[in-house]
């Protein structure tokens, strides 16, 4: 997968646009974050299908996980997907009621993402009014942000409740 192959649009499929508004509307005044899949299709558009929200601490301005947490997770992943792992490359976290622009710390911290581990990765910060607001990080040719398009879908997937339920508990 390379960004350099993209159109600059990230389109979330429905099911999952569902289970991210569903957390974010679950604890509305606390941030909730979680990681998400994505490829890149043949027209060149981000498509960001699954997501996974691990244990975190939550309060109205910051949401934290536990690097064990992290690394459980992450290990989880790579059994999984193996060498596709890297294919986790969506960071994404809510700013409850506030508007989605990217703070200073969330791109900062998407930047060292890609630095340490990854060719590019994606932020996206959203909020309880289904909001949003995309960037990608790169390092190749060199570290650039780019500010991507957003499109989702917005219906009805009751099947995601319990697991999104079984992660926010």
């Amino acid at each position: 997968m390379s960004l350099g192959e993209t159109s600059g649009l990230l389109w979330i499929e429905a099911p999952v646009w569902y289970a991210i508004q569903k957390a974010v509307k679950k604890q509305p005044k606390l941030e909730v974050m979680g990681i998400g899949h994505a490829y890149i299709d043949p027209s060149g558009t981000i498509c960001m299908d699954d997501i996974r929200i691990p244990p975190q601490e939550v309060s109205g301005a910051a949401v934290h996980t536990k690097a064990e947490d992290f690394m459980k997770l992450w290990g989880q992943l790579i059994k999984e997907f193996g060498e596709k792992w890297t294919e986790w490359c969506v960071y994404w976290h809510s700013h409850c009621n506030m508007g989605t622009g990217p703070s200073g710390t969330d791109t900062t911290e998407l930047a060292n993402v890609v630095k340490n581990n990854l060719e590019f990765a994606v932020g996206l910060v959203v909020n309880v009014r289904g909001e949003h607001t995309a960037w990608a990080e790169l390092k190749y040719p060199f570290e650039t942000s780019v500010d991507l398009e957003v499109q989702v879908d917005n219906p009805v997937y009751p099947e995601w409740d319990e697991r999104v339920d079984t992660w926010m508990a």
